[in-house]
């Protein structure tokens, strides 16, 4: 019987132990989290105290404002059956696009910005392709080109100055 009880209370005691949990906390002087439809971001400043610790290959670090990383892959066909090429890059009034290719006949351009807004799209089956890029603000931009069944073939990342 005794026994019995033994059990029957480390069970409970089991049950009623609550588990630990960790939070994320900073002590700054000043900071914020700003969020929109497109992107968030988060940002301290001041931390005074920074330390790393590992024990048995846990490492914690505290300070120096934590984040949890996403990467996001564009997969790209390849072989060598086509050659995709731009250049200028950095461009400042005109890019050139010289698609050589065996394979494919007609192809879809689509020319993003930053936020992943198509700014301007085309289907092309020539060779060279011609982009004014003169009414374009300076900065960043995407240019996929894609096959009829819209695989990306390539993306370039072309600057404009």
């Amino acid at each position: 019987m005794k026994k019995a009880l033994l059990i029957l209370c480390f069970q409970l005691l089991v049950f009623l132990a609550g588990a630990q949990y960790v939070t994320s906390d900073v002590l700054i002087s000043s900071g914020d989290y700003v969020k929109n439809k497109y992107a968030s971001m988060q940002f301290t400043i001041g931390e005074v105290v920074t330390e790393t610790v590992s024990s048995n290959g846990i490492i914690v670090t505290q300070g120096f404002n934590q984040t949890n990383i996403l990467l996001t892959q564009i997969d790209e066909k390849t072989n060598d059956y086509f050659s995709i090429v731009g250049f200028p890059n950095p461009a400042m009034d005109r890019f050139t696009l010289i698609i050589s290719s065996h394979q494919y006949s007609e192809f879809i351009i689509s020319m993003c910005d930053n936020l992943g807004q198509i700014i301007s799209q085309q289907y092309s089956s020539e060779c060279k392709i011609e982009f004014d890029l003169s009414d374009f603000v300076i900065g960043t931009y995407y240019l996929k080109v894609s096959d009829n069944g819209n695989s990306v073939l390539k993306t370039l990342k072309i600057q404009k100055y």
